[in-house]
């Protein structure tokens, strides 16, 4: 059988629906080339990410160039991937990498503990449930991404929430490294457990809970951030608290123009909080009850 044609209209649906995943794509689009009438195992698509194997290979599905199977994706006998897609789908990386005044953004998701009623309708929507990722592994590129700075800001702060973000700190290579914290009973006490730990890590810890200019109410945030430099931003609904939760938190990956704006705002944040240490965490405490 004749392999499909690469033309201009495919070419532009591809770039459109792949974005920064074009790379990927083409390293599955060169698997599946070389291994006619086999499978595709869920380990082998998610070398790079489980969320972005999944998505291509979905894609893949749509365009008749894969099926699903129980143990993935199987790959047809004959010739289903246009001539030279994975050769065009290396130039659209090194073209979309290039382009940073665009943006593009991913949905992540945090879902209930299994058996959880969204996680079983999800599936049923549409192919598009593919396109979502865990908010662990947004969390986890934010950090990646990060050469200079990396910013974790959450209003809410636990023991296990501040044990992923001190774990998160020590293995990025980012060279400065900020927490923006609002105190409260439980984000106070888990810093001074590990104050310790999070000087020794170079890490910067802030506080954004203001007396406001009229002296009444005070001016604080509720946003949750994780910003890479000025590259890649997760803005969205998921607090560092490390717990068991039935419930559903949603936010969005971006980079390009998105993240810079991003930054722009945590850039101000962070000038406009203060420096916490111990003691200052219960002088934050007081001056609310007054």
């Amino acid at each position: 059988m004749t392999a499909p044609r690469l033309g201009y209209q495919l070419g532009r649906s591809l770039i459109a629906a792949l974005g920064a995943d074009c790379e990927f794509a083409a390293s599955l689009a060169r698997l599946a080339i070389s291994r006619p009438d086999s499978v595709l195992s869920a380990a082998a698509v998610a070398q790079h990410g489980a969320g972005v194997g999944f998505r291509v290979a979905e894609d893949f599905v749509q365009r008749g160039w894969l099926t699903r199977c129980e143990a993935g994706w199987r790959v047809p006998p004959s010739r289903t991937l246009p001539d030279g897609l994975a050769t065009f789908l290396e130039g659209a990386a090194a073209m979309h990498a290039s382009r940073t005044d665009e943006s593009r953004a991913i949905a992540a998701v945090t879902l209930p503990p299994a058996p959880s009623a969204i996680a079983s309708i999800l599936p049923t929507i549409a192919v598009t449930h593919a396109a979502l990722i865990p908010t662990a592994e947004a969390f986890a590129r934010v950090a990646s991404a990060a050469a200079e700075r990396l910013t974790i800001m959450t209003p809410f702060l636990n023991d296990d929430g501040l044990l992923w973000a001190l774990e998160t700190f020590v293995r990025t290579k980012a060279k400065q490294r900020c927490l923006v914290v609002r105190t409260g009973r439980a984000a106070r006490n888990a810093l001074e457990r590990k104050w310790a730990e999070l000087t020794a890590a170079g890490v910067e810890v802030l506080v954004y809970f203001l007396r406001a200019a009229d002296g009444g109410e005070y001016e604080t945030f509720h946003a949750k951030v994780v910003l890479a430099d000025r590259s890649l931003a997760y803005v969205g609904s998921a607090n560092l608290l490390g717990y068991a939760r039935h419930s559903v938190e949603l936010g969005l990956l971006a980079d390009g123009r998105a993240a810079q704006v991003v930054a722009t705002v945590v850039r101000a944040i962070e000038r406009a909080a203060v420096p916490f240490s111990p003691a200052e965490g219960r002088e934050f405490d007081a001056a609310r009850r007054r």
